[in-house]
């Protein structure tokens, strides 16, 4: 049914008076929380991050995948700062069940959102520091009075050799996970294009990546993604605009 016969009636609500101002208040962020009463996302039994995590870690062993390597990056954004070496410890112990199951599965590098992915300002780069594991190199970094989860120096996770665990070499198949389109678009652009001058990447290995998503429709970026873009018609914008109805819309 295309929007020209379409009926943009509103009917009333039987809890909002007519006449009021109606405030919508929508906080952009969930992070991982206990699925409880209290828990939006739980309670609208919408997919969460939580399961998102488990169906790639646990559902890639499941389906044949003998050596997984996770990089990570922490928030500090979107959910509270310094939460950061709760959600690796979590991971960690996640991994470590699947190790037991003969699965080689580890953390191979992070840091935070701002340097790590999630950058769109194009400030990318070699991460400095080396440590044996990801909850060591957490504490270690948010030791700097300055540091913070959102910039956390970039790090990589090495063996008793000092050998880095998980470089990202040919035949690797890789996938970013985020959601959200704008924070993706360089590091899709990086593993993807084979020009690409925004940092140095020393080298281009030939792997195969998919996005979550595609994140740039007009860009065709990446050319492969796990759920293909939504079509996003008849929204909420629209409603009002064709019953008359004035907003007015701010973020913060």
């Amino acid at each position: 049914m295309g929007t020209s016969d379409f009926s943009w009636k509103l009917a009333d609500h039987p809890k909002l008076p007519k006449g009021k101002t109606v405030a919508v208040v929508v906080l952009d962020g969930w992070g991982e929380a206990n699925p409880d009463k209290y828990n939006c996302i739980h309670v609208a039994q919408t997919p969460t991050m939580d399961s998102l995590k488990q169906l790639l870690l646990k559902g890639s062993s499941e389906n044949g995948a003998k050596r997984i390597r996770v990089h990570i990056l922490t928030d500090g954004r979107d959910v509270l700062d310094g939460s950061s070496v709760g959600f690796v410890e979590t991971l960690e112990s996640d991994l470590a069940k699947l190790r037991e199951k003969g699965i080689d599965a580890q953390i191979a590098s992070g840091g935070g959102r701002m340097y790590v992915t999630m950058d769109r300002y194009e400030v990318l780069g070699e991460a400095p520091y080396k440590f044996r594991s990801a909850v060591e190199a957490v504490k270690k970094l948010r030791e700097d009075p300055k540091a913070n989860d959102q910039y956390l120096p970039p790090f990589v996770i090495v063996d008793e050799s000092g050998k880095a665990v998980g470089p990202i070499v040919d035949g690797d198949a890789v996938v970013t996970i985020n959601f959200r389109a704008d924070r993706m678009v360089m590091i899709a652009k990086a593993l993807e294009y084979e020009d690409f001058d925004k940092f140095d990447r020393v080298r281009f290995p030939k792997i195969r990546y998919a996005g979550m998503l595609q994140y740039d429709g007009e860009l065709k970026l990446p050319s492969k993604y796990l759920v293909s873009p939504p079509l996003i018609d008849r929204t909420s914008g629209e409603y009002l605009v064709h019953n008359g109805v004035r907003t007015f819309a701010c973020r913060f």
